[in-house]
């Protein structure tokens, strides 16, 4: 169960979180963690540019997407805003194109305070509500839910940061805290959203989540639906979902061996594991760019990646991928689900237990 002060500062981000109407027709892409730097060697940004540009650029602007950047976009801890500005003058260029339509929500994460963006551009909130039919969406970065990842703490990090990593270029390609620390986040957003009976949807830990699951989960659902189709399946239709299933058999394997495995059932309850947190991953993943795509009926989880680089992650395989600008990005739909289906869940399954809630 939450810690007081933690589950307070969440009921307070929910309160004071303006609210915005999922309108039919209406799109939102939310992005996090992109790290922008100064252009130096530990520039976080510099290998995803690109593929970031031309998704915000080409694809989401001309579909008329809203755009939620979800904390911790400029690397603030190491490097100054102008600087960042300076060097990354085409990015904030894109930006501009969404904050002239009055569809661009930017907010703050612990990389990127308010107290250190008073020069920006864009106007910036701690958290946001979209609210659709059937329910409501927490969006923010996550830090709120973690002990030293705010107030003083944050003046702490940045002087370590500035010290140590920066000499020794380390970048930002994982949390730079134990397994443990971002598994406590999760699970106290997890479980602000089961007494709510709302879905949340944060960054910061750099790790995708969907419906609650991490990816290993995700590919145990994906394998029983490959198999459940392969039993009802044509001679021809089960030769072509044979390649598909060994696939992702293997791509399990690896992730359950994994030292880093990811189990949700130790994150959150021993009970149903409810659909409530997604996680739109980081920018600066060495395969591509992962993000969230949320409309007035659905939300999906989203993979981006320069097919021109050899460590594109080769995520197309049985997926929903289109090939886009020439050929040289895709966009992958890894997860898809109805947001009626998971407000559904929320309300009849998200049930207190005895003492929870006191």
């Amino acid at each position: 169960m939450p810690e007081p002060p933690i589950f307070d500062l969440l009921e307070a981000l929910w309160e004071q979180a303006p609210s915005v109407a999922l309108e039919p027709g209406e799109r939102f892409a939310v992005f996090s963690d992109f790290h922008l730097g100064d252009g130096s060697r530990h520039d976080d940004f510099t290998a995803n540019s690109e593929t970031v540009m031309a998704a915000l650029a080409t694809f989401y602007g001309p579909r008329s997407y809203k755009l939620i950047l979800n904390g911790d976009i400029e690397e603030l801890l190491r490097c100054r805003l102008p600087d960042i500005q300076e060097r990354w003058k085409p990015f904030y260029a894109v930006l501009d194109t969404f904050q002239n339509r009055q569809s661009l929500y930017k907010l703050e994460g612990n990389h990127d305070p308010a107290s250190a963006q008073q020069d920006g551009s864009y106007p910036l909130f701690r958290a946001l509500r979209l609210k659709a039919e059937d329910g409501e969406i927490l969006v923010l970065h996550g830090h709120q839910a973690g002990r030293i990842n705010s107030g003083r703490y944050n003046v702490l990090l940045g002087a370590l940061l500035k010290i140590f990593a920066n000499p020794l270029h380390i970048k930002n390609h994982t949390p730079a805290y134990h397994k443990q620390s971002r598994y406590e986040i999760e699970r106290r957003i997890y479980e602000f959203a089961k007494r709510k009976k709302i879905l949340a949807v944060i960054g910061h830990t750099h790790r995708p989540l969907f419906e609650s699951q991490p990816k290993v989960a995700s590919l145990e659902s994906r394998l029983d639906a490959l198999c459940r189709r392969w039993a009802r399946a044509t001679a021809a239709e089960r030769r072509n979902l044979e390649p598909m299933i060994e696939f992702t058999r293997l791509d399990w394997e690896s992730h359950r061996d994994s030292p880093r495995l990811d189990l949700p059932h130790q994150l959150y309850n021993r009970e149903f594991l409810l659909p409530c947190v997604f996680n739109s991953g980081t920018s600066i993943g060495r395969g591509g760019v992962t993000g969230l795509e949320i409309t007035r009926k659905k939300i999906r989880l989203v993979h981006w990646s320069d097919l021109a680089k050899p460590s594109a992650s080769k995520v197309n395989y049985e997926y929903e991928t289109r090939r886009i600008f020439g050929g040289r990005w895709s966009r992958t739909i890894l997860r898809k689900s109805s947001l009626a289906y998971l407000f559904a869940r929320m309300k009849f399954l998200a049930v207190a237990r005895p003492g929870e809630g006191d």
